[in-house]
């Protein structure tokens, strides 16, 4: 949900060096092959997810955090009535209640400019690699929407209607997920959403990263550390689809809520002053 212009917050250093890249692909086939059985990952367990994570964090970037720590933080990430899911609930009802005369406008110009739904649904990875149905504005004619998420859009997209890509750009057809916060699908920040078999460097994400699927182990977010940096938008180039998931295991491994919150600070100033959604 951020401008990929946006600054760039560096993570906390109270305890662990900062995850480094080149230390996350040394042993990350072991979890290749155990974690994806299919192309939903709907088979990767809680239990397996949390293991593989912890091995990942403990074993190869080194960050000085126990095993046991480091379940304990994602417990609490997880967690159905702890710290940061009362928060996303109390900030998305908050934001909804404030956002609703924009909300309902928006839909009603999407409406009236062209033909279909205001909403546009599509499935999406989310907690423990089980899928949900995520809710944006559309964007894209009808006829031209792909629910499947393989074909990405891409900057002066023929499939985009005019006031789609003002939306897009201020990111105002992520709006709508404030409602997947409230379900529980999503948090309001966390790594963001794919869809099942996303491609990224010309290959499936979980194979150009073995290590993809500890980035399961939390709720997706509607904004996150790799987005506030400025890795957002399309994933053909490899290194940057796996300096993404980088930077979502970093927010793991680092969270706090004053992260929470320096995140979301910095997503609110940045598309205030300049979005550019593709």
């Amino acid at each position: 949900m951020t401008s990929s212009r946006a600054a760039s917050v560096a993570l906390p250093r109270p305890r662990s060096a900062r995850l480094k890249p080149e230390a996350l692909t040394s042993e990350g086939e072991r979890i290749s092959g155990a974690s994806h059985h299919d192309s939903h990952l709907a088979g990767h367990q809680h239990a397996d997810t949390l293991k593989d994570l912890a091995f990942i964090l403990e074993r190869q970037t080194r960050l000085g955090t126990r095993a046991p720590d480091l379940l304990q933080r994602v417990h609490r990430l997880r967690h159905p009535y702890g710290v940061k899911r009362l928060t996303d609930v109390v900030l998305a009802s908050l934001a909804l209640i404030v956002l609703l005369p924009l909300l309902v406008g928006v839909a009603f110009a999407i409406r009236r400019t062209s033909p279909g739904p205001a909403f546009f649904r599509q499935r999406r990875l989310g907690l423990d690699g089980t899928t949900f149905e995520i809710l944006k504005f559309r964007t894209l004619y009808l006829e031209q929407t792909d629910h499947s998420g393989r074909r990405q859009t891409m900057p002066r997209d023929p499939r985009v209607t005019p006031l789609g890509r003002t939306l897009r750009r201020w990111n105002i057809d992520e709006l709508p997920q404030l409602i997947n916060v409230l379900r529980g699908d999503m948090s309001l920040v966390g790594p963001r959403p794919h869809v099942p078999g996303m491609i990224a460097g010309g290959r499936r994400y979980e194979k150009l990263v073995p290590y993809y699927a500890a980035r399961l182990c939390i709720r997706p977010g509607l904004t996150g550390l790799a987005q506030v940096n400025g890795l957002r938008g399309l994933t053909v180039d490899a290194d940057a689809a796996r300096s993404r998931i980088d930077c979502d295991i970093a927010y793991i491994a680092e969270w706090s809520p004053l992260l929470d919150f320096r995140l979301l600070w910095q997503t609110v100033k940045a598309e205030c002053r300049d979005g550019r959604g593709i």
